[in-house]
Parts: structure tokens; C-alpha cells; sequence
């Protein structure tokens, strides 16, 4: 029943989208009336080399996977699969993680991503949603350059241009990036007394398709701290686009109502009651401001990606030609927008530097501003360098640079755009035959798994089982019920038990063992001699790593549940943790995996 809805919803999309199309004649967004190719053609061939890589490797195309596959986009997945996605009971468990979490500690079921999944499966789930976020992020990022910062028709190339090098930010399909063009121009209607029923429909629907945590906070404050500049700067009050910012704060808490009664309710004590974000951060003023220099001309991976340093030059060479020769209003009008970005740029990136400064002192009297980290305002800086970058190009444009000079550097900027995406980076490198991360099918070699679960011979819900050397998402993905796993919010009992089983190994390396016990997101099997560096749970099937002496409680792990250890690694004397080796598990020939899995028993 549920498969024959998902294909009549699926047809019924396609049809739309064929009539849409059809309305819209797309052939005349290529040529004008003199037959004369459109820059539109070139934009769009651009974007779909964007897209292609991705699109072409099929099963095997490159998912990021930190804090992707590994946790956001695995979750998703997994609440679909498991048919919870829509439970809103209290009651309600996800037996295959961390030993069995409440469902409210995973993301909302009210999203666009779990339409995706539930319509066409995790990997083109995520195609699409890639390609959407991206077309999104180019339209929005259009519309609101055309309508508030390059209105005049001579500037739609670099309107069209600026918009596609928006959309090529790595940014994470779950967080909402695409979406601040559009919310930043639903907001400015409101603050010019404009709006009309889009625009409220537009607050409303943000937080299906983006993360209350990056997105909800970040964009409350912003554009709350913004009215109240505006207010004081003219003194009156406007009451519109404070309605407006209610209407998103109180969409997100509906869209995210699970998590709020989660953290009501008194039965449930999170692990982050632990929680010291601070002692993970280095409090030095010099290594805040080095953090505060580098996010602003890098920004941030989670908020994507964006070369910005070339982007500030630009900005620096147009504000000092602008200012050595005023010139018309227009131009006086494009110098304050771009200072008044610049200058939020340095806010953010001075807040996300030296956020311990702010916040250890208050820590005591305010302990969500650790346990939730407001820094993650820098979300906003790849809409902050692209308005820059258009602004910038705008002024230079009219005081006479050539549109050949422009063109070029468009052009710079589109190459950095797309060799600052991984993404994009690694799915050509699988064209090329020179892949150095797992394709989405090797990340989760199914067929592996399969034969591993024929092995082992119960039933997968009958014990319990941890990893080492690769992310437990692949295990519970696979079916398998783990006492590991990564989640921002899990039951601190779990964390305290689990700490038993991994004590004196992160007893080894105080860096260990301050990244679990003041924070301990990733309730990992962690290894001393392997550190903490993300690609040592991608350990492939080719590697020869070992270790030598790794530590482990067997008989902590066998009181939770626990039986089988996934390793993707030699253990020299598993003996010494309490494990003995069953089998080595390697890929056969007409299987696609990434790993071999040495399975060990706790004894």
C-alpha cells in the first residue's frame, strides 16, 4: 500500500513538473528574439556539471559522510526504514541505536528529506534533495540580488552568475542554507511594509527543509538583532517583521515539537547534562582570533565551504574606488549595503572565534549558552560573501570596469566554487578512477553485512554488537542493533555505562577522553594509537593497520547486551580485551564494499 502511494505520488509529481515546464516555454530562456544565445544557457550547462558527477556514479556516487551518512542523513533513513518517521509517542523506541533511544531524540519526521526518502530510497532521496537545495539556492539567491541589492537590468549577468556560484557552496541539504535567500527577501518585504500571502507562507514553510539547531536559532537572532538595529537607528517601530519572526520561531517549535517535549520530560536525563562544550575549545585570545580570521575567509564546513579571501580583496578594491569617487546615489546606496555585510561578517566570525570568552564566564548562570553554541550564527556567512561578491562586482561594473575583467573573475570564482565542494571533488575522482572515500553502496555494503548476519545465525534483535575503525551508522543501517552510535541527545545513563566499556582505553589519550566525557556525541569504540581524525572509521578493506594493544571491558560490554565486536582492523592480542576472532569477512568479487570486517566475540 505504502509502495503504490509513493509511485501515484511520484507520477503525479513528474506530470506537474512536465506541465510547469511547459507553461513556462523554457526553450526562450536560451535565446532572445534574435535568435542569439541567452547567458541563462550557459548558467544552467554550468549547474548541471555541477550536478553530473553526482548523478552519473549512480550506486556508487560520494555521499559526504561526516556528519552525513555517519549521523543526518543516516538517521533519516533509518527512522523511514523502521516505519517511526510520524511517531510522536513518548513512548516510542529506536531499539537499533545506542542500546535503544527514545524516537523523540532523533530529527522531526516533518521534513522534506523524509518525503525524499520515503519516495525514492535514501541515495536518490538525497539526489534529489541535493539537486532541489542547490536549484533552490540559485533561484532564491537570484530573486533576492534582482529585487534588493542589482535591481537594474544591466546587472542580470552578474545577478545570474553571482547566484550560481551561491549554489555551488557545499553547504548539508538538512540545514537550510539554500533557504536564507529566500527567507532574507520574505523578511525585507515585511521590514518594507510589502509582504503579501508568500511571504508568510515562506516563514512558515523554512523549517520543513532545514535543522532548528544550525538554521532556526541562527536566523531568529539574526534577523531579530537586525529589526532591532533598524529600530533604534530610525526610531519607529514596525511590527510586521516581528510577526514574521514569531511565525518562523513558532513553525520550527511545531516542525521540532518532539525534541521540546523530550527535553520536558523528567523521566528522560539527556547526556548533555555533562555536556562541556567549553573545555573542548581552546580558550587562549590568540587562538580565538586566529579561529575568528580563518572562518572569515574560509567560513565553516558545516556552513559550507567558501574561499572568501579573494571575495574580501574584491570587496576592498570596490569600497576604495567608491570612495575616492563618490559618484551617483545608486553606488553611495551599493557602499553601505556591502560595509553593513562586511561588517556582520566580522560579528560572526569574531562570535564563532571567541565564543569561550563569551560563554565560560556565564556558564554557571547560562548553561544552554554552552550546551547550544550560538556561534553557529556562521551558518549565514556564505550568503553574507555572496552578497559582497555581487555588491562588489556591481560597483566595479559602474565605475567602468570592463565586462571582460568581469567575466574573469565570475569565472575565477566559479572554479574555486567548484573545487571547494567535496562533494563534487570526490565523485569526479571516482570518474577518474581515482577514488579516495567510499561511494554511498561501498559505505554500506549490504551484501557484506548480509552474509555476516547468515554467520552469525540469531536474530539481529537479540544482541548487541559496538564497532571499531568503521561508523556504527553502516551496522544499523544494516539491521544490526548497536550499543554505539553517534546522536546529539541520548540517555546519560547509556553514556555512563558505555564509558565502562571504552575507560581504559581513552584513559591512554587525554584528548580522548575529554572529546567523550565533555562531549560524547560520537559514543564511539575509540582507539588510543589511532586518534581522533574522522578517517579512522573509514579504515578499508586494502589497509594493514593493527593494533597492538587496544583495551576494552568485555565484561561491561556483555552486561549491556553486547556480543560481537565489528572491526575493521587486526587486533594483534584480542585475548587482552576479553574478544577472540570468529572470521575475517572480505569482499567477494560481485559485492561492493569498502571494508573488511574481522568479527569478534566477547568471551
Amino acid at each position: 500500500m505504502v509502495q503504490r502511494s509513493a509511485r501515484s505520488f511520484r507520477r503525479a509529481l513528474i506530470k506537474a513538473i512536465v506541465h510547469l515546464m511547459a507553461a513556462f516555454r523554457p526553450a526562450a530562456l536560451f535565446r532572445s528574439s534574435s535568435g542569439r544565445l541567452r547567458p541563462f544557457a550557459a548558467v544552467l550547462a554550468v549547474f548541471f556539471f555541477h550536478l553530473a558527477p553526482l548523478l552519473y556514479n549512480g550506486s556508487n556516487a560520494y555521499v559526504r559522510i561526516h556528519d552525513n551518512l555517519e549521523g543526518e542523513w543516516a538517521w533519516l533513513v533509518l527512522l523511514v526504514k523502521s516505519g517511526r518517521a510520524l511517531d510522536f509517542s513518548s513512548t516510542s523506541v529506536i531499539p537499533q541505536i545506542l542500546g535503544g533511544q527514545p524516537r523523540m531524540t532523533l530529527p522531526s519526521g516533518l521534513s522534506v528529506n523524509v518525503l525524499f526518502i520515503w519516495l525514492f530510497g535514501g541515495l536518490n532521496g538525497y539526489k534529489v534533495s541535493y539537486a532541489l537545495s542547490r536549484l533552490l539556492a540559485f533561484v532564491g539567491m537570484y530573486r533576492l540580488l534582482r529585487v534588493y541589492f542589482l535591481p537594474e537590468e544591466k546587472e542580470a549577468f552578474i545577478r545570474l552568475c553571482a547566484a550560481l556560484c551561491f549554489s555551488l557552496v557545499p553547504f548539508y541539504v538538512q540545514f537550510g542554507v539554500a533557504l536564507q535567500p529566500f527567507l532574507l527577501h520574505s523578511w525585507l518585504n515585511l521590514m518594507r511594509g510589502k509582504a503579501n500571502w508568500a511571504d508568510y507562507v515562506c516563514l512558515l514553510l523554512v523549517p520543513f527543509y532545514s535543522s532548528i539547531v544550525w538554521m532556526g536559532t541562527s536566523a531568529v537572532i539574526l534577523l531579530g538583532g537586525l529589526w532591532l538595529g533598524w529600530t533604534l537607528w530610525k526610531c519607529r517601530l514596525r511590527l510586521q517583521p516581528l510577526m514574521g519572526i514569531g511565525l518562523l520561531s513558532l513553525s520550527y517549535l511545531l516542525v521540532n515539537l518532539s525534541l521540546l517535549q523530550l527535553y520536558l520530560n523528567p523521566d528522560f536525563t539527556s547526556h548533555r547534562k555533562h555536556y562541556d562544550a567549553l573545555a573542548m575549545m581552546d580558550i587562549h585570545f590568540s587562538a580565538g582570533l586566529a579561529e575568528a580570521l580563518f572562518s572569515c575567509v574560509v567560513s565553516q564546513y558545516h556552513a559550507g565551504t567558501v574561499v572568501a579571501l579573494p571575495l574580501l580583496v574584491l570587496a576592498a578594491v570596490a569600497l576604495r574606488s567608491q570612495q575616492q569617487e563618490p559618484g551617483r546615489s545608486i553606488l553611495k546606496y551599493r557602499f553601505w549595503q556591502t560595509a553593513l555585510c562586511l561588517v556582520l561578517i566580522a560579528l560572526i566570525s569574531l562570535l564563532y572565534g571567541l565564543y569561550p570568552y563569551i560563554a565560560a564566564p556565564l556558564d554557571e548562570f547560562i548553561p544552554l549558552l554552552s550546551q547550544l553554541r550560538f556561534n553557529r550564527m556562521i551558518i549565514a556567512l556564505p550568503l553574507l560573501f555572496f552578497l559582497v561578491f555581487a555588491l562588489s562586482l556591481s560597483i566595479l561594473h559602474h565605475k567602468g570596469f570592463s565586462s571582460r575583467a568581469i567575466s574573469i573573475v565570475l569565472a575565477c570564482q566559479l572554479v574555486m566554487g567548484f573545487f571547494s565542494n567535496d562533494e563534487w571533488l570526490h565523485n569526479m575522482r571516482r570518474l577518474w578512477g581515482a577514488p579516495v572515500k567510499p561511494g554511498y553502496a561501498e559505505f554500506w555494503a549490504e551484501e557484506l553485512f548480509k552474509r555476516i548476519n547468515r554467520y552469525i545465525g540469531q536474530p539481529q534483535h537479540s544482541y548487541r554488537i559496538a564497532n571499531l575503525g568503521i561508523h556504527p551508522a553502516v551496522a544499523q543501517h544494516n539491521g544490526f542493533y548497536t550499543l554505539d552510535g553517534l546522536l546529539p541527545v541520548y540517555r546519560l545513563e547509556h553514556k555512563v555505562r558505555f564509558r565502562s566499556i571504552i575507560a581504559d582505553e581513552i584513559a591512554k589519550d587525554p584528548r580522548l577522553s575529554a572529546y567523550f566525557d565533555e562531549w560524547g556525541n560520537r559514543c564511539y569504540l575509540f582507539s588510543a594509537e589511532l586518534g581522533l581524525s574522522d578517517q579512522n572509521n573509514l579504515i578499508d578493506k586494502n589497509s594493514r593497520l593493527a593494533l597492538n594493544d587496544f583495551r576494552f571491558n568485555a565484561e561491561a560490554f556483555k552486561q549491556m547486551g553486547g556480543r560481537y565486536v565489528f572491526s575493521a582492523l587486526l587486533l594483534q592480542h584480542p585475548e587482552r580485551a576479553g574478544l577472540r576472532l570468529l572470521k575475517v569477512f572480505e569482499p567477494k568479487a560481485n559485492e561492493t564494499s569498502w571494508w573488511k570486517i574481522y568479527l569478534y566475540e566477547a568471551v
